[in-house]
């Protein structure tokens, strides 16, 4: 593979482009070099990175584009945006998913993170021929695979992850799961994601240029990246979902298996653990140091039992916080998103710690500090 080939094929399905100064280069080059170097790579993994990798450089280069024929654009504000996040399985979807039902709030739908421009309408967001061919698509693809469990699933009309954005720019964890590739698993927990955050605000001016709102977002790594996130939105109100990392390690690990295996890779499981050590463990690192350096209040704690239990009652005291009015409306509107999904409609998922070569003593020292702090008694 070679990144060359990589821009080559997007520049020629889009007919623009390639946009030498954008910032995609630096991560794209990275990404290239390590599945050039993984062992465990595929001829089927190979090509689905390769489709997958010119998919998001495709709505990059649309995106650059189109902010060079509407440059104004770039001069809308994003205020007050709200993020969740939060280490992985412990309720941020959810969290997500009800704020999304709310219909002052603005989140970013899985198809328009992929398919962002032209941007549509708010009149045309859950109409656009892209998110009812998408969906189509997804329907399609459960009808023909009856009794398929999946770990975690969103329609095209859904709230989706700013991680899709942050890919485009290639400096995202979605890269990383998808192969045993420690070399960027290293380098994106430490490289500068500045460019990223850079990005995913541009696409977000560009989509609520036509379709307004204050901005319902979501994606665990926020967590890691948090600092960078408030220095590219100062104002954002920051939502830090908890669950006992014990029980989500496990849970963590059970995903990055399925999602390999779909890659048609044989995964490891020692690896798969041991590298969710390091990845965790900066999720509770960065959030932390977040706290610190923000001050008291400046992020809000919702605890996964206490969400599960009465998603209705955190939902009101999270509102509370976020200064916003929670109307009868909203209640009912969260309430029936919640009568209509119950947990585990995609099946129920098994794993333990043991599968991935962990136990709670040898997690101690990644989780220890973090539940000494906030406890799970909630």
């Amino acid at each position: 593979m070679k990144t060359a080939d990589i821009i080559d094929k997007s520049c020629e399905i889009t007919g623009l482009g390639p946009f030498p100064e954008a910032s995609y280069h630096e991560g794209l080059d990275v990404l290239v070099d390590q599945i050039n170097g993984c062992p465990a790579v595929t001829e089927k993994s190979l090509q689905v990175m390769e489709r997958e990798m010119v998919a998001s450089l495709r709505n990059r280069l649309r995106v650059e584009d189109y902010l060079l024929r509407h440059d104004e654009v770039l001069e809308q504000k994003i205020e007050r945006p709200v993020f969740v996040f939060g280490i992985p399985r412990t309720g941020t979807t959810f969290t997500n998913h009800l704020l999304g039902a709310d219909s002052n709030r603005r989140s970013l739908l899985n198809w328009e993170a992929t398919q962002s421009v032209p941007p549509a309408t708010s009149d045309t967001l859950y109409t656009d021929p892209r998110c009812i061919e998408k969906r189509a698509q997804q329907q399609k693809l459960l009808d023909d695979n009856p009794g398929l469990v999946l770990p975690h699933w969103e329609w095209a009309d859904d709230p989706t992850e700013c991680i899709f954005l942050l890919a485009q720019d290639f400096k995202a964890l979605s890269w990383e799961a998808r192969l045993p590739m420690p070399g960027y698993s290293k380098w994106i927990l430490e490289c500068d994601v500045t460019s990223a955050y850079e990005y995913h605000k541009k696409v977000l001016q560009v989509l609520q240029s036509k379709a307004p709102g204050i901005w319902n977002l979501k994606m665990p790594s926020h967590a890691i990246f948090v600092k960078t996130l408030k220095k590219i939105y100062p104002d954002a109100r920051l939502i830090w979902t908890h669950r006992d990392p014990y029980q989500t390690f496990a849970s963590s690990c059970s995903l990055n298996r399925f999602t390999q295996k779909m890659m048609g890779v044989d995964p490891d499981p020692l690896y798969i653990g041991d590298n969710a050590k390091c990845r965790l463990g900066a999720h509770l690192q960065g959030a932390m140091e977040g706290k610190k350096l923000f001050g008291d209040g400046a992020i809000y704690d919702i605890y996964y039992n206490d969400l599960m239990q009465d998603p209705i009652a955190e939902m009101k005291k999270l509102y509370g916080w976020l200064g916003d009015e929670f109307t009868p409306e909203i209640q009912n509107a969260m309430q029936q998103w919640i009568d209509s999904h119950p947990q585990n409609q995609f099946g129920k998922h098994n794993y333990s710690l043991a599968e991935f070569g962990e136990s709670r003593e040898s997690l101690a020292p990644i989780f220890g500090d973090y539940v000494k702090q906030y406890g799970f008694m909630h």
